[in-house]
């Protein structure tokens, strides 16, 4: 892996904010009865990962280094990785966690994976591929 600039990190951070946040946009417009996105943030976590007591989606740091290195490739892999987390966070907004067979994680995750292609238009199988690849790639 080449070294990367500070420069080009602060660049990064910057496109990867904006991609995100069209992102959320675009996933809500696609959302019957949610009118509001989730906020989110970078953070020390791996992987993306939603937050229902704060209602927050906390996105790895190192997604802008990954960006950094292949931009397009990180778009795929967030593309997927963030409806998959919004899918969460509309799972909680409507309530649907305290249905009790969605209250059984296995059956919440599944049905966020599958909301996750339909947003994305990217299968599991594809954004779980790529997330692998460009940590490889990265050297992380």
């Amino acid at each position: 892996m080449a070294a990367i600039t500070v420069a080009e990190l602060e660049t990064a951070k910057v496109e990867a904010t904006e991609y995100i946040n069209d992102l959320l946009n675009e996933f809500v417009a696609k959302t019957l009865d949610i009118e509001v996105g989730p906020s989110w943030d970078f953070g020390p976590v791996w992987p993306p990962m939603y937050y229902p007591s704060v209602k927050k989606i906390l996105v790895p740091e190192t997604v802008v280094a990954l960006w950094a290195i292949d931009r397009e490739k990180t778009k795929s892999a967030l593309r997927w990785g963030m409806g998959h987390e919004f899918w969460h966070y509309v799972q909680e907004v409507r309530g649907e966690r305290g249905v009790p067979i969605l209250s059984f994680p296995r059956i919440a995750q599944k049905i966020a994976e599958k909301q996750a292609v339909r947003l994305s238009g990217i299968t599991t199988v594809e954004g779980v591929r790529l997330w692998r690849a460009l940590l490889l790639e990265a050297g992380f």
